[in-house]
């Protein structure tokens, strides 16, 4: 009976000491550090407005139908820039980049510094710049097509280099494309290869005697194409993540989703996904009855789980290693604004706000910034700054 005594009073015992210690472990890594202060009084944005806005400096950006609206972080000035009547702009939704644009016949890129478009490259008269969904800076390059606007069968792919300000013409990528007799069918991409590391440019291209297209990747460092892989028709490219292809198969009910290599064909995963978002070189993902997650991208990575109600749709920033979002409360209002931790999913910073009838993804967080900019369900953008709890 004694021993039994001490044996429960040891356990006890343990139990107290130990447990704090776990208990405090856990808190640590789930606990609010971050803390946000409102900056100014609101701004009320145009009806109708669903672009992304971008920072620079302490201007917030936005593409507005034909013009520019501009909003300062800390005060209430604001204006707009007139967009060029013929001009279209090719990469609304990328909010870490210079607005790019076409009007068929030059690409534009805009100068903050003053506030006018560039010209960086003119076609010649007997050409126009193709566009199939997105013209748009990718590792300090835009990649971009035209052809000729006689024989549309005719195209010259070019590439802009930011850190020159120079566009070239891909003769060599030109030539093989002609002796091969492929016809890109997408907007090019830029992606680093997962091997050397060497910037490669990423091609989607059909052959008139196959009923597959092909992945297509051209090495710029050493000018040689690497590899030609088949790709199904059936498969619509969504874009690239890290130096995968995100593609997805439409179909009457659930839609399944892809990820594969292009540098070996391999198909990595195939998820049937209820809403997605990619961001920051990942996949953020509802699936059906699972809770949000973060996609394992490489070889050997691991699910991370997000917070129950976590809008997959509103990650689209990051601060201090922790990616900023949008959850719902326990009404189901998506009014809770939340810092995760990259590496596994924790909380660092979890605030309702009052007074909101719901928030509106994306939230927006810009690189050499503290400001934490949301949009409500009336229109208006909040200006906070993500201060850390002493």
């Amino acid at each position: 009976m004694h021993t039994l005594r001490f044996i429960l009073l040891g356990t006890v015992i343990l139990y107290l000491f130990v447990t704090p210690a776990c208990l405090k472990d856990t808190e640590l890594n789930d606990r609010s550090i971050y803390t946000l202060k409102p900056v100014r009084t609101h701004s009320n944005l145009p009806l109708g407005l669903y672009s992304t806005g971008r920072l620079f400096g302490t201007d917030l950006w936005f593409h507005a139908g034909k013009k520019l609206l501009v909003l300062s972080c800390i005060d209430s000035a604001s204006y707009t820039i007139d967009i060029p009547e013929d001009l279209e702009i090719t990469n609304s939704t990328c909010y870490d980049q210079p607005f790019v644009g076409t009007d068929r016949t030059s690409l534009r890129i805009f100068d903050y510094s003053a506030k006018q478009w560039q010209t960086v490259f003119t076609c010649p008269d007997t050409q126009e710049i193709y566009l199939n969904e997105t013209i748009k800076m990718q590792l300090g390059h835009i990649a971009f097509l035209t052809r000729s606007n006689i024989d549309f069968k005719a195209q010259y792919l070019h590439l802009y280099q930011q850190e020159t300000g120079e566009v070239r013409s891909l003769d060599s990528v030109n030539q093989y494309l002609i002796n091969e007799k492929f016809t890109i069918i997408n907007d090019p991409q830029v992606i680093r290869s997962n091997t050397s590391g060497d910037s490669l440019l990423l091609l989607i291209a059909s052959h008139p005697s196959a009923l597959t297209n092909f992945t297509l990747l051209f090495n710029l460092t050493t000018q040689q194409f690497v590899v030609s892989q088949p790709f199904s028709t059936g498969y619509y490219p969504l874009g690239v993540v890290q130096d995968k292809i995100f593609t997805v198969t439409f179909s009457a009910f659930f839609e399944p989703y892809y990820l594969f290599d292009p540098q070996d064909g391999t198909l990595l995963w195939t998820y049937y996904l209820l809403d997605y978002q990619v961001f920051d070189e990942k996949v953020f993902a509802r699936r059906a009855g699972k809770s949000p997650s973060i996609l394992p991208i490489q070889p050997g990575e691991l699910h991370i789980n997000l917070r129950k109600g976590t809008l997959v749709s509103s990650i689209a920033a990051a601060y201090e290693n922790h990616y900023a979002g949008i959850k719902d409360d326990d009404n189901g209002v998506p009014n809770t604004l939340v810092l995760m931790n990259k590496n596994n999913g924790k909380l660092a910073l979890q605030e309702t706000l009052p007074d909101r009838r719901g928030l509106v993804p994306p939230v927006f967080i810009y690189p050499d910034s503290n400001f934490l900019i949301v949009r409500d369900s009336f229109s208006r953008m909040h200006f906070f700054k993500i201060e850390e709890l002493e």
